[in-house]
C-alpha cells in the first residue's frame, strides 16, 4: 500500500539521519518523531476512550512511570495539552501513593494508553540486548508501524502531534536508562562490560 511504504521510507531515513548525528541532540530526534508521528496518528477527538484499570504489578508500575511523564511535562505552556497527560478524577494506585508522597502526578488514561504500547516495544527490543542507538531505532520503528498507535496520541488538537513525540521520546530514554543501570549490575557482579551488539560487540550470555 502507499501509506506503508511511505511510512518505510522515512523510518529508513530517520535511521540515516540518525546515525550521521550525535545522540545527544535530543531535538533533532523529537522533530523527526514529529514528522513521522504526522503521518499516522488520528486527531485527538478520534481516539478511542478504552479504559484502564491498573491491577498488576507492571501496570501499577507503568502508572508510577505515568505520574512521572506527567510532571515532567507538568509546564508545558499548553493548558489543553496537559489535560490530556493527567487525571483529576482517577485514583493514583498504592505504588503511586507510596513511592510518591503526593509529588508525581495521576496519569491520564490517554497517556497509560501510550505508554503501554511503547512499554510493549522496549520491552521486546531489550531482550538480550543494550540500550545503544540502534536500539532507540528499533523501539520508534515498531511504535510506528504498531496499529495501534495512531488512535494513542496525547497533547490538544492543535499541538498532538509534537506533543505525542516528546512524550514517546522522553519515556523510551529514560526507560533505555533504567535498563542500561540495571544490565551495567548484573554485569559488573558476573565480572563482565557491555558492548554493544550493534557495534560488533559480544551480545551478553554468549
Amino acid at each position: 500500500a502507499p501509506r506503508s511504504f511511505i511510512l518505510h521510507f522515512y523510518i529508513l531515513l530517520y535511521k540515516f539521519l540518525t546515525l550521521a548525528i550525535v545522540i545527544t541532540q535530543n531535538m533533532f530526534q523529537i522533530d523527526t518523531l514529529a514528522v513521522l508521528f504526522d503521518d499516522i496518528l488520528l486527531e485527538p477527538a478520534e481516539c478511542m476512550q478504552d479504559m484502564i484499570h491498573p491491577e498488576s504489578t507492571r501496570d501499577c508500575i507503568l502508572d508510577y512511570l505515568g505520574g512521572y511523564v506527567a510532571k515532567k511535562f507538568a509546564k508545558i505552556s499548553c493548558k489543553d495539552c496537559l489535560q490530556t497527560l493527567r487525571s483529576n478524577s482517577r485514583e493514583p494506585t498504592a505504588l503511586t501513593q507510596i513511592k510518591t508522597r503526593g509529588f508525581l502526578q495521576v496519569p491520564s488514561e490517554k497517556l497509560l494508553r501510550l505508554l503501554q504500547i511503547v512499554e510493549e516495544h522496549v520491552e521486546m527490543c531489550t531482550v538480550d540486548k543494550i540500550a545503544c542507538a540502534s536500539v532507540y531505532m528499533n523501539i520508534v520503528e515498531n511504535i510506528l508501524l504498531d496499529d495501534r498507535t495512531s488512535s494513542a496520541s496525547v497533547g490538544c488538537g492543535s499541538h498532538f502531534v509534537s506533543t505525542t513525540a516528546e512524550v514517546v521520546h522522553f519515556f523510551i530514554k529514560c526507560r533505555l536508562h533504567f535498563f542500561t543501570r540495571e544490565q551495567n549490575k548484573l554485569f559488573r557482579a558476573g565480572g563482565r562490560r557491555l558492548s554493544c551488539p550493534a557495534k560488533g560487540g559480544r551480545k551478553p550470555g554468549t
